[in-house]
């Protein structure tokens, strides 16, 4: 009798098994980051959202960015101030900043947010991988045009100015696309403005920043403000004292109407031109106390060493993205064509290419996901709190939230709070001491300054190498692989040149950790 319970208990067992369906879903996003295959065991719905991001993405990248991204290329090399003239574009714009989940649309600038405040809250891993990769493999200046808001927002975000975010994120539910810009590169000193030790050595500024009763008045140039034309706020570096930068540094947040505040000349680049890169100017800007972000001496670590710690796995996304376009462009070049007789991709010289390819960006994209990891583990423990909320909950607290008339009430007392010195001061310290510390800044600094160089140079490496196999034929897919190229050549440079990366991470790395040798007599003979 025993026995024939047991079986029994074995034949239900394998009908629910059964039902389940098999262990291994096989999926696009699988192939790209097989990892999924192990987190899906402990929390398939994570791994949903990634598909599913992943393939609204896709969807818009065949639709929308692809028939696009050489027409725009060419449009900004005729017109570096189009972007405000052309419907389309903001059409583009408004349709491409959507990710959905489920019945309710969310604007992809709010990937990160929990959905208590109106995101998804799909984490660093899966925006990054599903929104910047892909939409770089199409077009990096797309991808940039979308996600470099991010860059803006996060030394708001690194202060915990929840006032500040509650009234973007206001505007943004409103169908506005409040983008926030990030200006911290000075017209003399290039790439000081990334690396600390660089930043107290410069010796020009061309920012200079006074304070006066109730504020700061700012007059200068920032150089190199990506979306700045068409930006609505820019958070800002700056310090007091030229000959103490660092210890007087300062991070402001600065709507782009303020008196004085001005967008000078649009530059003109070699690639990703979806989006302008622009000269910003301040003549006797005023800035008021509550928009100093973080204590007085914070802003460079805070707006520029960890901002860049965190931004700069999104850079090696592109980089990786980038690399993925000419490689899918190129494999399909290379089933098409005939050569002697045979299909090109039946040469051994072109497989080898091909394989050696899939694997670089492979790599690449496991050190930027390494960095999103890190990144994802921070805002988890922000994030805590808000488990204490019931999900069902989470629609009507959002709708009081986020009311006509309750969000201006809130946001007046919000700022009164939160752009206090003392808060500020408390935050700094909360912050740096239990949320982020510094060993874990500089670990996530050091990783995400590996990927980025690394992602980087591989993309470049890789169109050339396509561009060269392929000859000097013209084809549409030659086209769109000498446009990648153009794109990858500008991602070396911004967010710190690769050889600042490559600092970075020799300092926050390769000086942390202890070297390993034989303790045993050497015998010369």
């Amino acid at each position: 009798m025993s026995l024939i319970k047991a079986l029994k208990v074995l034949e239900n067992t394998v009908e629910t098994v059964l039902k389940l369906g098999p262990l291994y879903k096989p999926s696009l996003v699988k192939t790209f980051f097989p990892r999924l295959d192990w987190i899906e065991r402990y929390d398939p719905q994570y791994v949903e959202d990634v598909e599913e991001s992943f393939r609204n993405v896709r969807e818009y990248v065949d639709k929308y960015v692809v028939p696009n991204a050489i027409e725009y290329h060419k449009k900004a090399e005729e017109d570096r101030y189009f972007y405000d003239k052309d419907p389309k574009y903001w059409e583009l714009m408004k349709t491409g900043g959507l990710l959905r989940r489920g019945k309710e649309d969310y604007y992809q600038m709010l990937g990160l947010w929990p959905e208590l405040f109106g995101g998804p809250g799909l984490g660093a891993m899966a925006t990054t991988f599903a929104a910047i990769d892909e939409m770089s493999a199409g077009c990096a200046g797309f991808s940039v045009a979308f996600n470099d808001h991010w860059l803006g927002l996060l030394p708001i975000i690194l202060t915990a100015r929840y006032d500040i975010i509650y009234d973007i994120l206001a505007e943004e539910r409103n169908g506005e696309i409040a983008y926030v810009a990030y200006a911290i590169t000075d017209t003399t000193g290039g790439s000081d403005a990334e690396d600390a030790d660089f930043y107290n050595m410069a010796k020009e500024f061309s920012l200079d920043v006074e304070k006066v009763e109730g504020g700061y008045v700012l007059n200068g140039t920032r150089q190199f403000t990506s979306n700045g034309y068409i930006a609505k706020y820019i958070t800002v570096l700056g310090h007091l004292d030229h000959k103490r930068p660092d210890e007087t540094s300062c991070f402001f947040f600065v709507p782009t109407d303020s008196e004085g505040f001005s967008c000078g000349r649009n530059e003109e680049k070699m690639g990703q031109r979806f989006y302008p890169t622009t000269v910003t100017n301040f003549d006797h800007v005023f800035v008021p106390d509550e928009y100093l972000l973080g204590p007085v001496g914070t802003g460079f670590y805070t707006g520029g060493t960890v901002t860049l710690a965190a931004s700069r796995a999104g850079v090696a996304a592109i980089g990786t993205g980038i690399a993925r376009g000419v490689y899918e462009r190129f494999l399909e070049y290379a089933r098409e064509t005939e050569i002697n007789g045979h299909k090109l991709i039946d040469e051994n010289d072109i497989q080898m290419a091909l394989g050696t390819w899939q694997r670089e960006i492979h790599m690449a994209r496991q050190g930027y996901m390494d960095s999103c990891g890190l990144l994802d583990s921070v805002f988890i423990g922000i994030l805590e709190p808000l488990k204490l909320i019931p999900e069902s909950m989470n629609s009507m607290i959002r709708e009081v939230l986020f009311d006509p008339v309750v969000q201006p009430i809130l946001s007046s007392i919000l700022h009164k709070i939160m752009g206090s010195n003392a808060c500020k001061g408390l935050i700094d310290k909360v912050w740096y001491d239990y949320v982020m510390p510094e060993d874990m800044v500089e670990r996530l600094l050091g990783y995400s300054s590996s990927a980025k160089p690394f992602a980087g140079d591989m993309a470049v490496r890789i169109a050339t190498e396509a561009l060269n196999l392929m000859g000097p034929r013209y084809s549409t897919y030659r086209q769109g692989i000498e446009k990648l190229l153009c794109d990858a050549k500008l991602n070396q440079i911004y967010e710190g040149t690769n050889q600042v990366n490559t600092i970075a991470s020799y300092k926050m790395l390769c000086t942390k950790q202890p070297g390993r040798h034989d303790t045993s007599e050497v015998v010369l003979k």
